[in-house]
């Protein structure tokens, strides 16, 4: 079974999902996009052989975009109804990258500014409390930490 998508909304001449464009006349390009979005749910096992039959049937004889989804809509998740992302931009992968960047980057801080600063804090109350400044072993659970830091920066 293919791990990538059936349905390749973005390929479309222009999105047959969205209302706006569901008027507009079906290209060549856009039926063949069907049909091999079809042929991947049957090899997929997805449909059977008069579903996909009936389908390729009513695919080949669409006049517009809008009748194209019929067709396709069970074979690909809504998001509006799943919660799924569909990311239909270069924009909006771009937005999704760079929130689970910052996302990465404040994990790794916290990751990093937490335990440092236990240690710091013990060794100096152990070193008050014992006489003086003994080896500075925090320095280890600071670099040790730091790794992730650095490698998120």
């Amino acid at each position: 079974m293919s791990d990538a998508p059936v349905v390749a909304w973005d390929r479309f001449s222009s999105d047959p999902r969205s209302q706006h464009n569901a008027a507009l006349r079906a290209s060549d390009f856009d039926r063949s996009l069907a049909l091999d979005a079809l042929a991947t749910a049957y090899a997929d096992g997805r449909l059977d052989r008069e579903e996909y039959d009936e389908r390729s049937t009513g695919v080949q004889t669409s006049k517009t975009l809008g009748e194209l989804v019929t067709p396709l809509r069970d074979l690909a998740p809504d998001p509006e109804t799943s919660g799924a992302l569909v990311l239909s931009s270069p924009a909006a992968v771009q937005t999704q990258a760079e929130q689970k960047y910052a996302h990465a980057r404040r994990n790794a801080f916290s990751g990093f500014l937490v335990p440092s600063l236990i240690c710091w804090v013990i060794w100096i109350a152990t070193s008050i409390g014992g006489g003086g400044f003994y080896y500075p072993w925090p320095i280890w659970v600071t670099l040790g930490t730091s790794i992730r830091l650095i490698q998120v920066s």
